[in-house]
């Protein structure tokens, strides 16, 4: 089960910066997020707040309680133990089930994956 963000912007229109806060968040998001925007300046018509797991941007008061998204320190996404999020410098192995591998270890470095390994 992956996490959900929801961003609001304060207009119709996202800011630039709010561009640029939503492209953050998309750039962790790809398997570890599902990432909705919404227009924080109008009520969402739901006679409610809309289920997600954090809340980013121009949060409307109803959000309150919901957990803030910091776009610049992520938090760990909730993933399946098959998948992970790799960072620089890290390495991570996931367990795999198949015929030939019990885990892979990925290693990235510079934002890309150096080196595989299958044990």
């Amino acid at each position: 089960m992956v996490d959900k963000v929801i961003y609001f912007t304060a207009g119709e229109v996202p800011s630039s910066e709010e561009l640029q806060d939503i492209e953050k968040i998309n750039s962790v998001a790809e398997r570890g997020y599902i990432v909705n925007v919404s227009n924080g300046s109008v009520d969402s018509g739901l006679g409610g707040i809309e289920a997600c797991d954090y809340v980013a941007g121009s949060i409307p008061d109803e959000y309150a309680e919901v957990p803030v998204f910091d776009v610049d320190a992520p938090p760990i996404p909730n993933l399946p133990e098959t998948a992970a999020v790799v960072y620089d410098g890290d390495i991570k192995e996931i367990a795999v089930t198949g015929e030939y591998t019990d885990s892979v270890q990925f290693t990235v470095v510079d934002g890309v994956i150096s080196a595989i390994v299958l044990s």
